[in-house]
């Protein structure tokens, strides 16, 4: 908006009305709204069995039943580094919210000064004198248009949104860190199979080597059981070094260094907690701390523009001053002079400042509103896609289990004509690398699925977050 004479008659007009009433002459919107109407439901959740959906979860992974996982995401918590500096953030926001607000009182100042002057007369003799003075200044600025309190309520909710933001930084984490434990316990559990599987394989290597011995086995099929064998050791080695490496990244995560941390020894994963309630989208807007402060800083950029508005308005302000003078300290108080004043300031040339300056605000403001509703959009995306892929990732687990169980019937006869000597070993080893191949990407399905819910469980939010306690800050710097 460029500012044009009409705006000025505008503001001469809220000039008359706002004397005597003291408001400001820009109407802050108050809990903006995303600029997209917020759908009745989510697709997704309105095509699977809503029935059977528990209520929504705060501590979610909680619902996991892992008290190993509970006791990691309190250490992230507590230690994680960007969650510390994140409550500093909010304590710098506070305190500019306090300095705001402190232009609401008079300002006050004790000033003290001693000068010496020295006079020289041609042809005649210098004077010198001493003169010590002793004043105390104060004004106070009447917030006739609001300025002072659009500055200070514009303040306060960027810090309350700084609060939020620990908060969303706080959701994430926790999610990492359930995500980085699962990581942990599929490796784990990878480990745990592949073990099995090569104790399988050095069995049939067993039966092979006898048969061989016997002459009713061939070289070949022994050099290929040995190499099966070999295959699967070879993944053993880089289990471990992936485990190592996600043990890694969760002690990073807690703000610790290697070594600094210990962990469980659990080695499977833990089962699927029953659907939370996924709500309406607009419930969003309360249980997402990113969008509360999305919405909250809208807010207060209309606050500024209140502001700027007001600055553009005459000025009103009282003080007076105290002062003492004279020629030595034994006379300082033998004369008090006083002084008060009321002045009026009102800006008539600023080549434009000032009207730049509210353009600037508003274009704020509607910045703000995209990148508000930009968040409500990508929030409701996030809803939907966890909820979309959780579903078809369940659908693929199911179908791997039932791929698992055919390869397991497939093997059982394969070694059983194997057996009665109707087939070669190649049958049987396909069909075992089969059952193997199909019990680890079992593993992996259920691992996705268990990272969709975790994904659902974030892109819900949640309050819990407000519960926790700020950092003792000696006890931080003592760290």
């Amino acid at each position: 908006m460029r500012w044009t004479p009409k705006h000025d008659v505008a503001l001469l007009v809220a000039v008359a009305l706002g004397v005597g009433t003291g408001c400001s002459p820009h109407a802050v919107r108050q809990d903006p709204t995303p600029s997209v109407e917020a759908p009745a439901s989510y697709g997704a959740a309105s095509t699977r069995d809503a029935t059977g959906a528990e209520a929504s979860v705060d501590r979610w992974w909680t619902e996991f039943s892992d008290p190993q996982l509970d006791a990691l995401v309190a250490q992230t918590l507590e230690g994680n580094l960007d969650l510390q500096a994140s409550w500093l953030r909010l304590q710098q926001a506070e305190a500019l919210a306090e300095q705001q607000g402190a232009r609401f009182w008079p300002q006050v100042s004790l000033e003290a000064q001693r000068s010496v002057t020295r006079t020289d007369i041609r042809d005649l003799t210098s004077q010198t004198t001493h003169n010590w003075q002793v004043s105390l200044p104060a004004t106070f600025e009447l917030d006739l248009w609001g300025r002072v309190a659009s500055n200070v309520k514009a303040a306060e909710l960027d810090a309350s949104a700084a609060r939020d933001d620990v908060s969303t930084i706080a959701i994430t984490l926790s999610a990492q860190t359930t995500e980085q434990w699962f990581g942990v316990l599929e490796l784990r559990e990878r480990k745990r199979l592949l073990n099995e599987q090569v104790d399988i394989n050095r069995k049939w290597l067993e039966v092979l080597e006898a048969r061989f011995g016997y002459g009713r086995a061939s070289a070949l099929d022994v050099l290929q059981q040995r190499e099966q064998i070999q295959g699967l050791e070879a993944q053993l080695l880089l289990v471990d070094a992936q485990e190592e490496s996600a043990l890694l990244r969760l002690t990073v995560l807690a703000g610790k260094l290697p070594g600094q941390a210990t962990f469980g020894a659990g080695d499977r994963l833990p089962a699927l907690p029953p659907l939370p309630s996924s709500g309406v989208p607009a419930d969003l807007l309360d249980r997402r701390p990113d969008l509360q402060a999305a919405r909250k800083r809208v807010e207060a950029s209309d606050h500024r523009v209140a502001a700027a508005v007001a600055d553009y308005l005459p000025t009103l302000r009282i003080g007076g001053n105290l002062l003492v003078s004279a020629m030595s300290l034994s006379e300082m108080f033998d004369m008090l002079i006083s002084t008060a004043f009321v002045s009026l300031g009102v800006p008539i040339l600023d080549g434009g400042n000032r009207a730049a300056n509210i353009d600037r605000a508003e274009l704020v403001v509607r910045a703000q509103l995209l990148s508000y509703t930009q968040t409500f959009l990508t929030a409701v995306q996030d809803v939907e896609s966890a909820l979309l892929l959780e579903r078809q990732q369940q659908k693929n687990v199911e179908a791997v289990t039932r791929q698992l169980d055919l390869s397991r019937a497939t093997l059982d006869a394969a070694r059983i004509r194997y057996r009665d000597g109707g087939e070669d070993f190649l049958r049987v080893l396909v069909a075992l690398q089969a059952v193997q191949r199909n019990e680890q990407s079992l593993v992996s399905a259920h691992r996705q699925l268990l990272s969709y819910r975790i994904q659902l469980y974030r892109a819900l939010g949640g309050s819990w977050p407000q519960d926790l306690e700020r950092p003792d800050a000696d006890a931080e710097e003592a760290r």
